[in-house]
């Protein structure tokens, strides 16, 4: 898949078609909500590989049967104590044993940690409350470099595999 001949959440939905094929009878769900087409080569190289490491990770080592992916957009938000006007926000959370809060970050989690500080951002990895794992990724953007072909249609970018 070549990131920037097709819309960013396009690429997305097709990785994780791919992805399914790690753990026969999970369910995964993507919900792309109002999404560019692309928000600049580095940030999107940098949500995709996200997506990636973090489904991975969750099909592989979570034993879990759902994985749920959320990209949006964001304004106004505080990441690492300053203001970001424009940021995109990746969740991916899965309904697995979850994560120990003493894990020891692989090179993928440390790899996507390093290239959202790199671009200003930031990456969280945690247990959730209700079971599973829960991975955030907050990235600023420069508008100026947003392609502006947007879905048209609430919930164009959804994808789910596993059926």
């Amino acid at each position: 898949m070549s990131i920037g001949r097709v819309p960013l959440s396009d690429a997305i939905a097709r990785l994780l078609a791919e992805l399914q094929q790690l753990k026969e009878g999970a369910r995964i769900e993507f919900r792309g909500e109002d999404l560019a087409g692309s928000y600049g080569e580095a940030v999107d190289l940098t949500v995709y590989g996200s997506v990636r490491e973090g489904v991975t990770n969750a099909l592989r080592h979570a034993d879990c049967s759902k994985v749920e992916i959320l990209l949006r957009e964001s304004s106004n938000t505080r990441t690492n104590g300053r203001l970001i006007p424009y940021s995109l926000h990746l969740s991916v959370q899965d309904d697995g044993r979850g994560i120990s809060p003493e894990v020891t970050f692989g090179y993928g989690l440390t790899g996507m940690k390093e290239r959202a500080r790199a671009l200003g951002g930031e990456m969280t990895i945690g247990p959730r409350q209700s079971g599973g794992t829960t991975l955030e990724l907050q990235i600023p953007y420069d508008k100026a470099s947003v392609d502006g072909d947007r879905s048209t249609e609430p919930g164009a970018a959804m994808a789910a595999a596993g059926e």
